[in-house]
């Protein structure tokens, strides 16, 4: 099936402005970004938009997994299934990469989060063991598994402490953030998100120090696989989570375009962008009309679970983020029933945004078209994919 229809659309008012964010220092607010520059923009011409609609036959996956693009290729790692399948840019089924086992190239748990490394187009893994595995272009493994932490020392004595006394400063306060599902890999330097749970130090109630962890918790782990060593942590949520106890809303999203990390948070018009070290550089980003920040609090876990997926349906807030040949897009999801779009920046000025009746979000780019995933027919066993054609 193939499907090709037109869009028009004309981008907003003003051309693009470098401004200086400047706080006050008594505010209480840990803000990393305190200062820094914030550019905000929007370039003011006529995009012409072509999108064609293919359908992938999802019979050798499970379903459940994520997209890539390398060369011409689409590649998806499953997230049930052991290993990648691999697709021709049309949407045709090549084959299957990386085997179930414990050979030298194989893998012995399915993955969790996958991307190609952006420098070396390695394929960097973890999997549900929490190992992390890098593969080359033709699928040997290179590194790993290296299992999360396992670098670092640590003692029954030393977990019977940060049981009873949280340290936001302990790694091993931290495990993988599933919610945030993702990984980007920099020169083989694996970045991921992590989040911590502990049972006095987590983001749901104030009798769990939901302040100090909205303040002090970190959001990022950086490791290396090939010398097996875990590098640092480094990033916290923005003022905004200080402001409102809003742990619906803790979701974030994040890319590299191998020179910067950027991250998009699901209660923030902004993006942040920092160094590949972790060092906050500037902001960017253009508020979508009809998400404001009025979202509701919770006040305890219990309440937050009775009410999460209402208040997701309730509100509308910023999804996923893709650095791709020096654009830019973020997904995000209307109030109640009005639909999805896609924000598009270039020179971190918004130039573009689309409206979907579904989530739709960018994986990848072949020749002139972007590539991006939509809505599974599950019934049928087929994916939805859209090429994008941007005229800018």
């Amino acid at each position: 099936m193939n499907n090709t229809f037109d869009i028009f659309f004309r981008g907003l008012k003003t051309g693009g402005v470098l401004f200086i964010l400047i706080c006050s220092c008594s505010t209480h607010y840990n803000d990393e970004f305190n200062g820094l520059e914030h550019i905000e923009g929007q370039d003011k011409h006529e995009i012409h938009i072509r999108i064609d609609t293919i359908q992938v036959d999802a019979s050798a996956t499970s379903l459940r997994g994520t997209w890539d693009i390398r060369y011409d290729r689409l590649f998806y790692t499953d997230f049930t299934l052991v290993g990648v399948r691999e697709f021709d840019k049309d949407g045709n089924y090549i084959g299957k990469h990386i085997k179930s086992g414990r050979g030298p190239d194989e893998m012995s748990a399915k993955a969790v989060a996958s991307c190609f490394d952006c420098k070396n187009d390695n394929l960097a893994i973890i999997d549900e063991a929490w190992q992390f595995s890098i593969f080359n272009p033709e699928f040997k493994k290179i590194a790993g598994p290296f299992a999360m932490l396992s670098d670092i020392n640590y003692t029954g004595a030393n977990w019977q402490h940060l049981l009873s006394r949280p340290d936001p400063e302990d790694m091993h306060m931290y495990e993988f953030n599933l919610d945030s599902r993702a990984i980007v890999c920099v020169d083989n330097i694996i970045t991921i998100p992590i989040v911590t749970e502990h049972i006095t130090f987590n983001a749901y109630s104030k009798i769990a120090n939901s302040k100090r962890f909205w303040k002090e918790s970190y959001i990022f782990m950086s490791v290396d696989p090939v010398e097996k060593k875990t590098r640092r942590i480094f990033g916290h949520y923005p003022a905004v989570y200080q402001k409102k106890q809003i742990p619906a809303f803790y979701k974030y999203s994040f890319d590299t375009d191998g020179k910067y990390l950027y991250t998009t948070f699901a209660a923030d018009p902004l993006i942040y962008v920092r160094d590949l070290d972790g060092e906050p550089k500037f902001t960017f980003g253009t508020r979508v009309e009809g998400i404001d920040d009025n979202y509701v609090e919770t006040k305890s876990f219990e309440e937050y679970n009775e009410k999460l997926d209402g208040i997701l349906r309730e509100y509308g807030y910023y999804q996923g983020i893709k650095c791709i040949n020096g654009l830019i897009f973020r997904s995000y999801k209307l109030p109640r029933d009005n639909g999805y779009g896609i924000q598009i920046y270039q020179n971190y000025n918004m130039v573009g945004d689309l409206h979907f009746d579904e989530p739709v979000s960018v994986f990848g780019r072949i020749e002139d078209a972007y590539y991006a995933i939509g809505p599974t027919d599950i019934d049928n066993d087929l994916f939805t994919i859209y090429r994008i054609y941007l005229d800018l």
